[in-house]
């Protein structure tokens, strides 16, 4: 026997669409039933689980929208023998893997479903994923007797299908995509369902985010995806190692795969692996010292470079890899997706990127740590479309012959002798954690009668790589409630702003907000620079104090997200940018099929957000509370 049970708000459309579409799937024996709610959709479908629970004669139990159409009488065939799959929990026609929040659809999707404007298809319709859409949910008897909607957590009608997917596969089921004949009668997109609901899907996946995400950020690569993501610098930086190098030095994580790689072919090398270069002896020399991704971490690259440099033998050279900021990836983001984007493209890494490189950068600080580059290679990416719109006038501002190097370039692979008399010269990076805004004093509530400031426990003395800091100032804090926390820009300077955010939560009073302050980085000054100049310049305009994160106005929500908390208000502070340079550049992003209007993003220095707490204590209803 397979339950139909449908959530109906729209009676017209449930006796349009899915009414028929069951009928004709249904077959001898099959229930249908109908179930509705005005507060959340997870008590609707609880309702039908518990309703259900006891079945021995349940084969599966197919939740549907009011508006999914089932389009062929072969959908029950096609589900009793997809539930009877080994360890199978819940299927459904598209989802995907790889997303932190509840948007499936912004990781690697899977599946193909007919919609009323178009047709989503992935390319691949059957595979194990981590979340399918909530259009139609096929649960095996497992699942009807052992999960439950989480209506204690979530209220509303978003993230029902990531929290009972995700549900399932920490219970060691399996969650799975397969071609079910259906159609999804609808008019919403993905960017529609985020933005046109008066906030549930932002508060939602705020509180899934809070549920599950330990980390309140991009969670650590485990060892065998570390080793992944380095063997491929590897291949590139091996080569660079002279045969007859016969100490080598490697700096980062993936000591083995270097020792693997660097050992291979000169079993005789004398290989020393270690995760800092504070690790070393100040006396010891080497032929060859290599940063696989040290560089990238750390806020101060040209300190390592000429601290390296003093580790060279006498015709030594440093080798070392890192991002490319002004590659057409990250510049695709920016430009095409107008801000859209929730996380900035930068070459996948072992940990978050603090300092970010172009070409130019690369030259500038070899040479200011006395040294000379004698060989460069990359990984690279084309988008032959992209290029062809973007590279003339990108080329013309730049005036150089290697602008098509420079776009393409992933990831520099760079070769460094020292050069003979040259002293070093570059300066030391400011170390500052965080700055008071003012201006986020004029945006608290009135009536805030106990205010944290962590802007100014901060002070000017604080590390740029802020996390330890921020956290010990929160917890230094004398206990909750704060009608108000002031962040400032400590959110610029924390590899892991989630994590800030989901402490200040836990202090917040009912009602309370957290104020912070953040520069955008599709601000002119800073996209300009990378379009026209191949630069990502530090020490001057919106990098003053080296930001370790970036934010356009969808990341700020997504970091929000991470916190348990959701922007209310932003107001944005205009920046100085010169007309007729962002409508030219504006030009070129309507070429390529920008989203949107990039000359407002563009226009935008700095970002001062209104954040609350996804779901105030005092609005989580139990089921019994919620109908009185």
């Amino acid at each position: 026997m397979i339950v139909y049970a449908a959530c109906v708000a729209d009676q017209h459309k449930f006796d349009t669409i899915c009414h028929p579409g069951i009928a004709r799937a249904f077959r001898d024996g099959d229930i249908m039933v109908t179930t509705s709610s005005t507060h959340s959709i997870f008590e609707a479908y609880n309702e039908v689980l518990d309703a259900f629970r006891d079945r021995t004669d349940l084969e599966a139990l197919v939740l549907l929208h009011e508006d999914t159409e089932i389009l062929s009488r072969s959908f029950s065939s096609i589900v009793r023998d997809g539930v009877a799959s080994p360890g199978i929990a819940v299927l459904g026609v598209v989802g995907g893997t790889g997303a932190r929040g509840i948007a499936w659809w912004e990781g690697n999707g899977v599946g193909r479903v007919e919609e009323t404007v178009d047709v989503v298809d992935f390319g691949v319709t059957t595979g194990d994923v981590d979340t399918v859409d909530g259009l139609m949910l096929v649960l095996s008897p497992w699942s009807v007797r052992n999960l439950r909607f989480d209506d204690a957590t979530f209220t509303g009608f978003d993230g029902y299908d990531a929290d009972i997917c995700r549900q399932a596969r920490e219970a060691g089921k399996r969650v799975r995509c397969v071609p079910l004949p259906i159609a999804h009668r609808h008019h919403r997109g993905p960017l529609h369902r985020e933005n046109d609901d008066g906030g549930s899907f932002r508060f939602a996946d705020a509180m899934f985010r809070m549920k599950w995400d330990p980390n309140a950020g991009p969670a650590p690569l485990a060892r065998d995806e570390v080793e992944l993501v380095e063997s491929a610098w590897m291949a590139h930086l091996t080569p660079m190692v002279a045969a007859d190098a016969r100490r080598v030095l490697h700096v980062g994580d993936d000591t083995e795969g270097a020792r693997r790689a660097l050992g291979t072919d000169s079993p005789a090398r004398d290989i020393t692996t270690v995760s800092a270069l504070g690790d070393v002896a100040a006396d010891d020399r080497f032929d060859v010292v290599m940063f696989a991704d040290a560089l990238e971490r750390t806020s101060d690259p040209g300190a390592l470079l000429a601290t390296a440099r003093g580790h060279l033998n006498e015709g030594g050279r440093v080798v070392f890899a890192v991002p490319n900021v002004g590659s057409y990836l990250y510049l695709l983001l920016a430009l095409v997706k107008g801000g859209r984007a929730r996380r900035h493209a930068f070459e996948e890494s072992v940990a978050p990127p603090v300092h970010l490189f172009t070409r130019r950068e690369i030259d500038d600080l070899v040479a200011a740590s006395g040294m000379c580059i004698d060989a460069v290679s990359t990984s690279t990416w084309r988008n032959q479309a992209f290029s062809d719109v973007l590279l003339p006038p990108v080329a013309s501002a730049r005036g150089d012959s290697g602008t098509d190097e420079r776009l393409s370039a992933l990831r520099y692979f760079v070769s460094a002798r020292v050069a003979p008399g040259a002293a070093v010269t570059f300066p030391v990076a400011p170390r500052r954690g965080s700055q008071v805004d003012e201006g986020l004093a004029a945006l608290m509530p009135s009536g805030c009668g106990r205010i944290a400031r962590i802007d100014e426990m901060l002070g000017g003395d604080g590390a740029v790589t802020a996390d330890e800091e921020i956290a010990e100032a929160i917890a230094g804090l004398d206990g909750g409630a704060y009608d108000a926390i002031v962040l400032g820009t400590a959110l610029e300077h924390a590899q892991y702003p989630g994590r800030a955010l989901r402490a200040a939560r836990a202090l917040l009073a009912p009602g309370g907000v957290v104020l912070a302050s953040v520069a955008n980085a599709l601000r002119f000054d800073l996209l300009g620079a990378l379009l026209e100049r191949d630069a990502w310049t530090y020490g001057e305009g919106a990098l003053a104090h080296h930001p370790v994160s970036y934010y356009t106005r969808v990341t700020l929500d997504d970091v929000a997200a991470d916190g348990g908390l959701v922007v209310r208000g932003v107001e944005d502070e205009p920046a100085d940018v010169d007309p007729a340079r962002v409508a030219r550049w504006s030009r070129v992003a309507s070429e390529l099929g920008c989203v949107s209007d990039i000359a407002t993003p563009m226009g935008v220095a700095r970002m001062r957000a209104v954040m609350v707490a996804a779901v105030p204590p005092a609005t989580v209803l139990s089921v019994n509370e919620s109908r009185g």
